[in-house]
């Protein structure tokens, strides 16, 4: 897993790697705290796969 956060600091891309575990079945991405929201949205990712993932930050949540 790799996280950058863009010069500016107003976006972070998410890069996670295919996992070996099959016994895991989802990636949790919760989004409040990246984006400043208090929605609850949070994005699922496939274990199995190449996970590409950008997010627009809000001040210093990071």
């Amino acid at each position: 897993m790799t996280l950058r956060v863009s010069g500016d600091g107003k976006e972070a891309a998410l890069h996670v790697q295919p996992l070996g575990d099959t016994s895991c079945s989802r990636i949790v991405v919760h989004l409040d705290q990246w984006t400043g929201e208090t929605t609850g949205k949070v994005r699922e990712l496939e274990p199995g796969k190449e996970n590409n993932l950008t997010v627009p930050l809000h001040g210093n949540t990071i």
